[in-house]
Formats: C-alpha cells, sequence, structure tokens
C-alpha cells in the first residue's frame, strides 16, 4: 500500500491528466454532441486578441513578483541585479509541477551558487516569496468572502484565520519561544539540538526583514501581481455571459488556488480545477462548458508559467553554460 500512495504521490500530475483524458473519451462515447457543442461553443467564444490579453495579464503577474523577488533578495545580497533575478525568478516556473512548488527553491541554489551564500541564508527570500503569494491570496479571499453568499460562522472563521496567519508572520520571534518548549524534553538529544539550532537560525534570519515599507511593498506586489490573474478570471467568466461580481470571481479563483496549495499536489493540480469547476457550475454552467472555462485558466496561467519557465532554463543554460561565479569571484570580476 505505502508502494502504491508513493507511486501515486509522485505521479499525481500525470495520472490526473490521464483521468481526466479517459473521462473525456467517456463522455464523448456517450454523449458525443454534448461534447462536440460545449467545445465547438467554447473555442468559437475565443479570439486570438482575448488569448493575447490573458497572456499578457499573467505576465504582468511574473512581473511584479519577479520585482518582488528582486527586492527579497538585494536586502541578503546588495550586488543582485534586477537582470539576474528575471533569469532566476523565471526559470523557477519550470519547477511548479512538484508538491508544494518545492522544486521552485531552485531559484534559492541559484543565488547560494552565484554568490556563495549559506543554504539556510539562500532559502529565507523563497520562503518570503510564497508567504507573500499566500498573504496576497488570503486577502483576495477573505475581501471577496464577502461578496459570497456564506453565513457569517464561515466569514469570522475565514477573518480568524487570517488574522492567526498575519499576526504570525509578521511576529516570527513568536515561534522561538515555542520552538525552545517543544524541543525541551528533547534536549538530550545530539540530533535534535542539531535540528533545533537550524530552526532557531532560520527563525533569526526570518526576522531580519523588519523594515515595514520592505514588507508592505513586497505584500503589495503580490497582492497587484495576483489581482492581474483575477481580473483575466473575470473577464473569462464574463466572455461566457456568466453573470458574476469581480468580487466574487475572486473570491473563486483565490479559493481554488488555496486550496490546491492545501493539499500540496503539484502546482495544485486536480484539487484547483476541482474546486474552480465545481464554483462556476453552481451560476448554472453546464459541466462540460465549466471544464472548458477552468482548462482555459488554467493552461493561460499555471501551464503558461511552466512552458515559460522551460524556455527560460533551456536559453539560461545555453547562455551562461560557461559561468559559474562564486561570490568572490565576482567580486574580483568588478574589481
Amino acid at each position: 500500500m505505502k508502494t502504491i500512495f508513493h507511486y501515486i504521490k509522485r505521479h499525481f500530475t500525470l495520472l490526473f491528466i490521464g483521468a481526466f483524458v479517459l473521462w473525456l473519451g467517456v463522455q464523448a462515447y456517450i454523449n458525443p454532441d454534448s461534447v462536440m457543442q460545449s467545445l465547438h461553443y467554447g473555442l468559437n467564444k475565443l479570439s486570438y486578441p482575448f488569448v493575447l490579453i490573458m497572456c499578457l495579464l499573467s505576465l504582468c503577474n511574473y512581473g511584479l513578483r519577479t520585482i518582488r523577488w528582486y527586492v527579497l533578495v538585494k536586502h541578503y545580497v546588495p550586488e543582485y541585479t534586477m537582470k539576474t533575478a528575471f533569469w532566476d525568478y523565471f526559470s523557477g516556473f519550470a519547477f511548479i509541477m512538484t508538491p508544494a512548488k518545492a522544486g521552485e527553491l531552485i531559484r534559492s541554489y541559484y543565488i547560494k551558487e552565484r554568490f556563495g551564500i549559506s543554504t539556510i541564508k539562500s532559502i529565507i527570500p523563497s520562503l518570503y516569496d510564497r508567504i507573500y503569494d499566500l498573504l496576497a491570496l488570503l486577502i483576495i479571499f477573505i475581501v471577496g468572502s464577502f461578496f459570497y453568499d456564506f453565513s457569517y460562522i464561515t466569514l469570522i472563521l475565514v477573518l480568524g484565520i487570517g488574522v492567526i496567519s498575519v499576526i504570525l508572520f509578521v511576529r516570527a520571534a513568536w515561534f522561538i519561544p515555542v520552538i525552545k518548549l517543544c524541543f525541551y524534553p528533547f534536549k538530550s538529544s545530539k540530533s535534535v539540538q542539531k535540528y533545533c539550532a537550524k530552526i532557531m537560525l532560520f527563525l533569526h534570519y526570518c526576522c531580519d526583514v523588519r523594515d515595514f515599507s520592505l514588507r508592505f511593498y513586497a505584500l503589495l506586489l503580490g497582492f497587484l501581481g495576483w489581482c492581474c490573474e483575477f481580473y483575466a478570471f473575470y473577464l473569462l467568466l464574463h466572455l461566457f455571459d456568466i453573470q458574476i461580481n469581480i468580487f466574487a470571481s475572486a473570491f473563486i479563483f483565490s479559493a481554488s488556488t488555496l486550496m490546491g496549495v492545501l493539499f500540496m499536489t503539484p502546482g495544485g493540480t486536480g484539487t484547483a480545477e476541482g474546486i474552480m469547476t465545481g464554483f462556476i457550475m453552481s451560476y448554472h454552467v453546464p459541466l462540460l462548458l465549466a471544464v472548458f472555462i477552468t482548462s482555459f485558466i488554467r493552461l493561460t496561467t499555471l501551464w503558461f508559467a511552466v512552458i515559460l519557465g522551460m524556455i527560460t532554463v533551456f536559453l539560461r543554460n545555453m547562455l551562461y553554460k560557461n559561468e559559474r561565479f562564486t561570490y568572490k569571484q565576482l567580486k574580483n570580476k568588478q574589481d
């Protein structure tokens, strides 16, 4: 059973795509007219200018988050440049399809190799990058939830989670006594002491970013970036004559993305699509058309980023295959 579970977890994306294609095949066999009508209707609604607008909005999101990455890394490495930030950040998109996007840590590897900083310190910008993404999505989710049909109890629960998340992030130092308390019963173990020391050092680095303007600027960039994504989703829904306000569409997009992160599937695959399709169907949209809309928005956001990442990695390997600078070598070259 463990082997089967490990295989499913490792190849979840491929299995999901395979199951999705199989499901479409069964639907086409059972009711071919319905499938062809939905596909024909969806493709007729789309146009080249509209697809271009969707891709440009996604690029705006990636560009704003690249600037945020540059700001975060420059806090630790003053020599970091915007050009290098572009190569590093866009290369990370090639590894989105890993559980919880862990493969995007390749960005930390790039700055560690180039500037010779410690592994723990190089991971901090990646950590903050993910946290600011989650906080931006959480803000959009909370605002959108007020315009969706929810009970007051649910709204209070959502607000409580949001407030706790923000407090814990802003005050990372509050984790230090908790970690000490948790590890105290195992203080005689050297291996436990080693891990405890690493976590404490990690939290110490997290507390380094105390500049409120830097935190606010990074959060604002992430928020504006994700606003581009959900606005693209809003335009897509209105293209198919789905009567929905912009806040409700923001809620659907952010809720689907957050649930994908929560279940830690590669790129949120499966979870995000299922939840988004369900929300779209709640507006009396047929199943196959809801699947088409969901597939298209994921294609112009998630898979568009993966394709850009792969192209960037390929070009990076061609242009910089002989460049292996350490921080000291880089300083000597500049001098």
